[in-house]
């Protein structure tokens, strides 16, 4: 079984919070600290159970979960999973209204605050959802999709075959499709959803734990009582061990 599906469904059965620290906790695992890496194998495990489990998320868990899915897109175009088309899944399924508020939402995935700019890996991805769905959106949600794409989003051109000649050597492998955006430079961090901080490992993100004690009283009858015992780190934040802290990586 998928490791990353199996703590979702626990901490789901816990009723446990899933939101943004869960989230990061498991971003976490895919580091691989000997080779100073994320390890490829368990990066397409974690991408297939949030994709799968993207219905589960608190809303604060599904911007890092989101991010992270279509960085691993990026750098895997093979990859068929699609987070936004599984959102469109979910609410037909739930028969929620494909209305403003939704689209809204959507569009806040794709956008980087940080560096008001739009993130086009997410971009190329809600494009690919948006398209078959466009009919299904309330008239102020289409409005609001395609003024924003009209405004911020220049849709990727195809590469050109290269010409066949027969006296041709053959041919360099193709570049990686235009679909993709590569950068040379620096990237949005895809464990730490760019914030520089992740969940600290020893309290679990909770800042402390519940130390249990037992006193007793007059006539030495038991009395359990459990006391907060602060943790070492930050209020349960620790600086990212993926980029240092800086919230940034090099592609």
């Amino acid at each position: 079984m998928n490791t990353f599906a199996h703590q979702i469904d626990a901490q789901w059965e816990r009723e446990e919070p899933l939101g943004v620290d869960f989230v990061r906790r498991l971003l976490g695992q895919v580091w691989d600290a000997d080779r100073e890496a994320i390890d490829s194998a368990a990066s397409r495990g974690l991408v297939e159970a949030l994709d799968d489990n993207l219905w589960l998320l608190d809303p604060d868990g599904l911007p890092p979960a989101i991010s992270f899915i279509c960085a691993y897109w990026a750098d895997n175009p093979t990859y068929r999973g699609n987070p936004f088309t599984t959102l469109f899944e979910y609410r037909d399924f739930w028969d929620d209204p494909f209305d403003y508020a939704f689209v809204e939402e959507l569009l806040a995935h794709v956008w980087d605050p940080t560096r008001r700019e739009l993130n086009r890996d997410a971009a190329t991805l809600l494009a690919r959802a948006l398209e078959p769905n466009l009919d299904r959106l309330e008239p102020d949600a289409r409005a609001l999709a395609t003024d924003f794409y009209a405004t911020h989003w220049t849709p990727p051109t195809p590469a050109e075959p290269p010409a066949r000649s027969i006296s041709a050597t053959p041919a360099e492998p193709p570049a990686r499709s235009a679909i993709v955006a590569v950068s040379t430079g620096e990237r949005q961090c895809p464990a730490c959803a760019g914030s520089g901080q992740t969940a600290c490992g020893s309290c679990g993100g909770m800042g402390g734990r519940y130390q249990s004690r037992i006193e007793y009283d007059y006539d030495s009858t038991p009395i359990y009582r459990d006391e907060w015992v602060g943790c070492f780190c930050d209020g349960g934040s620790v600086a990212c061990g993926v980029c240092n802290g800086s919230g940034t990586v090099f592609r």
